[in-house]
C-alpha cells in the first residue's frame, strides 16, 4: 500500500512538472515569434502594467524561464533514470512476523532477567537475616551454604540469559537472509546501476559475479562483469570478460545456423 502511494505521488509531480515546462516553452515560443502581435510579460499582467509590449532584446523573464526549463528537465530525467527495489509481499510480511517474534522474545528474556535479580535480592536478605541470628562460629558453615545456593541460582540464571540471546541471534539472522533473497530478487542490472550511482563499485563486482556463477552462459552478464571493471580501471579482466561474452554470443549464433566459431569472429573482424 505505501509502495503505491509513493509511486502515485512521485507521477502526480512528474505530470506536474511536465505541464509546467511545456507551458514555459509555449511562452517563450509565443514571445520570441510574436504570437500575440507582441511579447507578452506575466508579472505586468499579475500586478498591473503594460503586459503587451514590443520585445527589446532578453528580458529577466527570459532568463527566468530558461533556468525553469533547464531545471525541470534536469529534474525529470533523473526521477525517470530511479529505480527502486520492491520487497515481494510475502517477504515483508515474513520480515514483519520475524521482527515481532525477536521483539518478544527480548522482552521476555529481560522480564526473566529482573526476575533473577529479584530473587538474587531476596537470597541476600535471607542471608543477612540468618547472619543476625547466628552466633560468630556458626557463620562459617551457614555462609558456605547460602553462597552455594546463590552461584546455583547465578549459574541457572546466566544459562537462560544465553539461550535468549541465541534465539534473538538465530531470529536476527533469519532477518538478514529475507533482506538477501529480497535485493536478490531484483534485476542485476537495476541493483548493478544503483549500486554504481552511489558509488559502491564492490557491491556493484558482487551483484555481477554472482549473476555470472548463476547464470555462466548469459553474456549479458559478461558484459556488466567487463563495465564495472572498467570502471574500477581493471582494463585486463575488462577484456576478459568481454572476450568471453563474445565467445558465448559467436558460439550461440553457430549453434543456432551450424557455421563454425571461427568463420563468425573472421566476420566479425570484416
Amino acid at each position: 500500500m505505501w509502495i503505491a502511494l509513493a509511486k502515485a505521488k512521485n507521477n502526480l509531480l512528474q505530470i506536474s512538472g511536465l505541464i509546467t515546462l511545456l507551458l514555459l516553452i509555449s511562452l517563450e515560443i509565443i514571445n520570441i515569434f510574436e504570437l500575440l502581435g507582441d511579447s507578452f510579460y506575466i508579472r505586468e499582467f499579475l500586478f498591473g502594467g503594460d503586459y503587451l509590449r514590443p520585445r527589446d532584446g532578453l528580458s529577466s523573464q527570459d532568463f527566468l524561464a530558461i533556468f525553469l526549463i533547464l531545471s525541470i528537465s534536469i529534474l525529470l530525467y533523473q526521477a525517470n533514470n530511479i529505480r527502486t527495489t520492491v520487497i515481494p509481499e510475502e517477504v515483508a510480511i515474513k520480515l514483519v512476523q520475524k521482527a515481532k517474534v525477536a521483539e518478544k522474545k527480548i522482552v521476555e528474556a529481560e522480564k526473566k532477567v529482573m526476575e533473577a535479580e529479584k530473587k538474587v535480592i531476596e537470597a541476600e536478605k535471607k542471608i543477612a537475616e540468618v547472619q543476625e541470628d547466628l552466633d560468630f562460629d556458626d557463620f562459617d558453615d551457614f555462609d558456605d551454604f547460602d553462597a552455594e545456593e546463590v552461584e546455583e541460582v547465578e549459574e541457572v540464571e546466566e544459562v537462560e540469559e544465553v539461550e535468549e540471546v541465541e534465539e534473538v541471534k538465530e531470529s536476527d539472522n533469519t532477518l538478514d537472509k529475507l533482506l538477501e533473497q529480497a535485493s536478490e530478487s531484483e534485476n542485476p542490472e537495476d541493483r548493478s546501476h544503483r549500486l554504481i550511482a552511489k558509488g559502491d563499485l564492490s557491491g556493484a563486482l558482487k551483484v555481477w559475479k554472482t549473476a555470472t556463477i548463476k547464470q555462466g552462459s548469459n553474456p549479458k552478464n559478461w558484459r556488466g562483469l567487463a563495465h564495472v571493471l572498467d570502471l574500477m580501471n581493471e582494463s585486463d579482466k575488462s577484456k576478459t570478460a568481454q572476450s568471453h561474452a563474445e565467445r558465448i554470443e559467436s558460439k550461440a549464433i553457430a549453434d543456432k545456423t551450424g557455421r563454425k566459431m571461427e568463420d563468425i569472429l573472421a566476420d566479425l573482424l570484416d
